[in-house]
């Protein structure tokens, strides 16, 4: 099997703002590199590529292999390059078009009426929740500059790889908080891949006598990719929903089901999707966002790849977000829901 290559360079400064972001997205099965604004390729290959098999060399001279191995690696490269090129281009092109709609969409409140006591809104889930978490952060803070919280817009995790609680190094995971005074809101974000795993760090946040309004969660992914069953998925997911209702009364939820762009997993996760909406529709402290109709259909991976969405479909997500948690907590969402379907426009 061919090796990962991760080695991302970074255009001049000449390069456009939207072309460096874009070197940052992985393409599928590709690795960009960015030199002087123009994308090329290293030699690598995402998982699942297979390595040239080598030449016979009963029935081909070493020189005549040499030189087929030679036009092999070209014409890859040729094809690579071409495809990254496509890949960044999408990537400008999706940026672009959803400047207009973020302008318009951050810094606002999070609803349209304010709120007696500042708004608390704790998201736990897998990369795609940092993501809408960074999102989150832009259209609160009106900019998005500290590079701890990631990007939306491409797959940066703002130095959360892989970063799960009480790993080798006793470490705390992935977390990430922000306060905000205008409007006052806080925001905090734990890494949760499953929905087995289990969160010390969770007690010491939250409290009975500290709760947060609004919780925003999605699972599902991770467990797919360690092989458990559409079943086993929706079972122990509605088990943590469970959970956090008796553990957090005074709470209202949000749950985000799967993204459903990932070609592999795109029929699970629909099925997932479809099993989770019948159990927790109409629940009076559950209101779900169903990200996965809203993706199943994107073949940009630019706006859509695998299981994280990027750019305006994440801030689509956000809107509806905000629009279930200010409706669950009995406040008008006139001016939050245009902004939702300006962003569902584009």
């Amino acid at each position: 099997m061919a090796t990962h290559t991760h080695t991302t360079r970074m255009p001049s400064k000449r390069g456009s703002a939207a072309a460096r972001l874009a070197c940052l997205a992985r393409c599928s099965y590709l690795v960009c590199v960015c030199a002087r604004g123009a994308p090329t390729v290293t030699e690598g290959a995402g998982s699942g590529a297979v390595a040239d098999a080598p030449l016979p060399l009963g029935r081909l001279g070493a020189g005549a292999a040499r030189g087929a191995a030679r036009k092999r690696s070209q014409d890859r490269g040729q094809h690579n390059a071409t495809s990254c090129a496509a890949f960044v281009h999408n990537s400008s092109r999706n940026l672009e078009v959803c400047a207009e709609v973020r302008h318009r969409c951050k810094k606002q409140p999070l609803c349209d009426q304010p709120r007696a006591k500042p708004h608390w809104i704790f998201l736990l889930g897998d990369a795609s929740v940092r993501m809408l978490n960074a999102a989150l952060v832009e259209h609160v803070n009106g900019s998005l500059e500290d590079s701890r919280f990631g990007s939306y817009e491409v797959h940066d995790e703002g130095g959360c790889v892989q970063a799960e609680e009480g790993g080798e190094d006793g470490a705390l995971g992935c977390v990430r908080e922000f306060v905000g005074w205008d409007p006052h809101v806080r925001l905090t974000y734990l890494f949760k891949p499953e929905a087995a795993t289990r969160l010390a760090l969770l007690g010491h946040f939250a409290t009975p006598s500290a709760q947060p309004d609004t919780f925003v969660l999605a699972t599902g992914a991770h467990d797919f990719y360690h092989h458990h069953s559409v079943n086993q998925t929706v079972r122990g997911t509605s088990a943590w929903i469970t959970e956090m209702l008796a553990r957090f009364p005074a709470s209202r939820f949000v749950f985000l089901n799967l993204v459903a762009c990932h070609k592999k997993f795109r029929e699970r996760a629909l099925q997932f999707n479809a099993a989770v909406g019948r159990q927790w529709a109409g629940h009076p402290r559950v209101r779900l966002v169903d990200r996965g109709a809203s993706t199943e259909h994107i073949t940009n991976t630019a706006r859509c790849e695998g299981w994280h969405a990027y750019g305006c479909v994440v801030l689509q997500h956000l809107g509806e977000v905000l629009d279930h948690m200010c409706a669950a907590h009995g406040l008008d969402t006139h001016r939050r829901t245009a902004c939702t379907r300006a962003v569902a426009a584009r």
